[in-house]
């Protein structure tokens, strides 16, 4: 499928649960799909989701500002999935997250010449899943920029990696990436 131009903007306006049913948009099992130049805008919930067995697809040219828990999402066993020259801001905290691009229980992804910017969370946030669903790491982070996140948080920071173990935390490979705390 090719998702390319469209915009979801102000969704979630009748308060359900951000953390499952709700955002810009969520998809599931998806395989080589191309979502390019999505606009997520703010939404009650995570911009663009991809949620249970997400495999080989695209997340390009995206713009998400102003979602909630997330501007981007990639959750449970979304592996192979290469996520380049996005920009992602001014994610707005809930609960415990605000993430630019959040990862959990996702592993094999590429994030590539991305901006991270003003998020009140973490610029990136690759977290191991507490619930061991599915494995974690084997990522790769290259020429991203992230700059001023954790605006609200004061445990955020512009990236943080967690694993079950250290050799976990160190699958993913960072290189060529511009880091600061302010904008």
């Amino acid at each position: 499928c090719l998702f390319e131009d469209c915009e979801a903007s102000r969704n979630n306006w009748k308060g359900y649960d951000p953390f499952w049913e709700a955002g810009g948009g969520k998809w599931s099992h998806t395989q080589r799909s191309i979502f390019r130049r999505f606009r997520a805008l703010d939404n009650d919930g995570p911009g663009l989701w991809l949620d249970i067995e997400n495999y080989d697809n695209v997340i390009e040219g995206t713009y998400a500002e102003g979602n909630s828990i997330a501007g981007i999402m990639l959750e449970y066993e979304t592996q192979r999935t290469l996520v380049q020259h996005n920009v992602v801001v001014e994610t707005r905290w809930n609960a415990w997250s605000g993430a630019g691009l959040l990862s959990q229980a996702a592993s094999e992804n590429v994030i590539v010449h991305n901006t991270f910017a003003g998020n009140e969370g973490h610029g990136l946030w690759l977290r191991l899943d507490p619930d061991r669903r599915a494995r974690d790491g084997r990522n790769v982070v290259v020429s991203n920029v992230m700059v001023g996140n954790g605006t609200r948080a004061p445990e955020a920071y512009e990236v943080q990696v967690r694993g079950g173990t250290q050799a976990e935390a160190r699958s993913t490979r960072f290189f060529a990436n511009v880091y600061s705390p302010h904008g």
